[in-house]
């Protein structure tokens, strides 16, 4: 028995933990420590299985050992790769936001740009057509017409290079790509040829022969 083998251990003068070899009994620990006297038996114990059962107790007991700075380390690990989530995703909304704002800001611009493109065009039109209106005003009929800017730009060479009384002559036909380039219209030819001479500044009634 295990009082037995205390018994005789000890009038040989060894050092023997009962404790180690009863495995009924629950081993202590201290702090996640076991207490080392369960280690202390004699080398002449016989009873070689329960000292065996011992140690797969020890084993037993180690396997339950919490480990608070390890757990605490694991978890903070956790918390801070959480946070690397929020921030990189905090950056990435972000620099979406940022791209958006660049991007509307780069349509400001660029309607902006087309707005003062299109009031220069104008600028120039109507620079254009005051110019070619005082010239028009004091031409004969023998005189080649100054014809101003269009929406669409400068008049062709082939339609511009024409006098009044050469214009007055063309036929309806003829008449329409003049009309067209200023946007103008009329009934018939005398219409016509009215509102392109009128447009262009040129004298037109009783005097000059080209009366309606």
């Amino acid at each position: 028995t295990t009082q037995n083998t205390e018994h005789v251990a000890r009038q040989k003068g060894d050092l023997v933990a009962t404790d180690c070899v009863d495995n009924t009994k629950e081993y202590p620990t201290n702090n996640n420590r076991i207490d080392c006297r369960f280690l202390m038996v004699s080398p002449n114990m016989s009873d070689c299985e329960k000292l065996s059962n011992a140690f797969q107790t020890i084993a037993d007991v180690t396997k339950n050992f919490q480990f608070p700075a390890s757990a605490n380390a694991d978890a903070r690990f956790d918390r801070l790769e959480a946070l690397l989530g929020e921030l990189k995703t905090d950056m990435q909304n972000r620099q979406t936001d940022m791209q958006n704002r660049q991007t509307d800001m780069q349509n400001r611009q660029t309607d902006m740009q087309k707005s003062i493109d299109t009031i220069l065009i104008e600028i120039q039109r109507v620079e254009s057509l005051a110019s070619a209106r005082s010239r028009n005003a004091v031409s004969t009929l023998s005189d080649k017409l100054c014809f101003p800017r269009g929406v669409g730009g400068l008049m062709p060479d082939q339609l511009g290079a024409i006098s009044t009384y050469d214009l007055v002559e063309l036929n309806r036909w003829q008449l329409k790509p003049y009309l067209e380039f200023y946007g103008l219209a009329g009934h018939n030819k005398g219409e016509e040829v009215k509102n392109l001479l009128q447009y262009l500044g040129c004298r037109y009634g009783e005097g000059i022969g080209l009366g309606p």
